[in-house]
């Protein structure tokens, strides 16, 4: 196959890697909408409410450096066609629990297996696409939340409704990861070779191939500009995954929505990021032709949205405003940052490890994000001390890394 059928193919390999990562999503967010349900049921306070989307976190963000190591192992297809169907059987496995515990533990196992789909999705298109196509793929590419997450909070209180259970809607998300499981072993594909063949390696060649991996994992543990975009991504996931965490519960206890219709404006703090993405990318790569610029138009924006929710007073038409801002702007802010690592000093060998870590500290945001958000209700009695968190944390943490990768440059 020649060199110009395998460039004209990096769209499909988008569209491909695009698709699981946006399904993988589906059992992910099945969790918010049924909160104000699942806590009667089994009589749990707003921080154990809190702990079943960070128990998934907690799995997820474990696994992500290991999730970049095997990537860059055996190759990002098999890592995520593979990860792909494990995440509908998890899926299904979750609506078969019968209580907290069992139900807090298959949601962990969930994260687990979804850490592997960022990474080798992220490092394949980076290897695919061009120097100034970079940004305005990976805005396509991290458009995934900004839809995955939208259709099981808008969508789960429905299925509920219909069949009378909370159970349904993780049964019935599990058909699209393996459906996407099954395309990608048909279309997706691993950047061409350079070579032919495959040379045999020695056992000695295979030792130092063994040490060459730790090496490069320390060798880009000591990369600072890598540790100030992980920062920087640290707010950002801590923020959206907390608000997207309580923004239907807050819809429903505060301004007293219906929990169909709390689900149908909760999607507005991702829907908007479908645009976003893609926008926040060509910007960088555009008009600004650089991203950490882009990155901090995003970020001053998204930042101040929950703060103003924690201290205005909100009303139906105003909350649909500004979860309609936030949900752009957060995605605008996050095309840029996943593009620059482009810019930040490994070779391309390594960029499966490198996003592996990014999302490892990424993740850790949002794994306390929600729970954080829970504890502050429950110390207070009040959403305020929870939106301003969404609000500081990341304007504090994104401010201060891109100042510090304007600087190491």
């Amino acid at each position: 196959m020649t060199q110009t059928i395998y460039s004209r193919y990096r769209w499909v390999v988008l569209f491909t890697v695009w698709l699981s990562f946006t399904v993988s999503f589906l059992p992910r967010f099945v969790i918010p909408p049924l909160i104000p349900i699942l806590m009667p049921l089994y009589n749990l306070t707003n921080m154990q409410a809190g702990m079943l989307m960070t128990g998934f976190w907690v799995g997820y963000f474990l696994m992500q450096i290991p999730a970049g190591m095997v990537s860059d192992r055996i190759g990002s297809k098999r890592t995520i066609v593979t990860m792909s169907i494990l995440i509908g059987l998890l899926s299904f496995l979750t609506g078969l629990t019968t209580g907290y515990l069992d139900l807090l533990a298959v949601r962990f196992l969930n994260g687990l297996t979804c850490a592997f789909m960022f990474a080798p999705g992220q490092s394949l298109l980076l290897k695919w696409f061009r120097t100034g196509e970079k940004s305005f793929a990976s805005g396509i590419y991290i458009t995934s939340p900004y839809i995955g997450i939208p259709l099981p909070v808008f969508l789960s209180p429905i299925i509920v409704l219909y069949f009378g259970s909370w159970r349904y809607p993780f049964w019935i998300f599990a058909l699209f990861p393996i459906f996407a499981g099954v395309v990608g072993f048909f279309l997706m594909r691993d950047p061409p070779k350079t070579t032919p063949t495959r040379p045999k390696i020695s056992r000695s060649k295979k030792s130092l191939k063994n040490a060459s991996i730790g090496s490069d994992i320390t060798s880009l543990l000591k990369n600072k500009l890598l540790w100030y975009n992980n920062m920087y991504r640290f707010g950002l996931i801590f923020s959206v995954l907390g608000a997207m965490s309580w923004a239907p519960k807050y819809l429903v206890s505060e301004l007293q929505f219906s929990l169909v219709y709390a689900g149908f404006v909760s999607v507005l703090l991702m829907a908007p990021g479908i645009v976003g993405g893609p926008l926040g990318g060509a910007t960088a790569d555009r008009i600004m032709k650089r991203n950490a610029p882009t990155c901090l138009i995003g970020t001053l924006a998204y930042c101040f949205i929950p703060l103003y929710i924690a201290f205005s007073s909100m009303t139906p038409l105003v909350i649909i405003v500004v979860f309609f801002l936030y949900g752009f702007f957060n995605a605008f802010a996050e095309a840029p940052a996943l593009a620059m690592f482009d810019e930040l000093g490994f070779e391309k060998r390594m960029l499966g490890s490198a996003l592996g870590i990014s999302n490892f500290i990424a993740q850790i945001g949002g794994a306390m994000a929600p729970a954080l958000f829970g504890l502050a209700i429950d110390l207070t009695g009040s959403f305020s001390y929870g939106w301003t968190l969404m609000g500081l944390t990341p304007l504090t943490l994104n401010a201060f890394a891109l100042l510090l990768i304007y600087e190491g440059r």
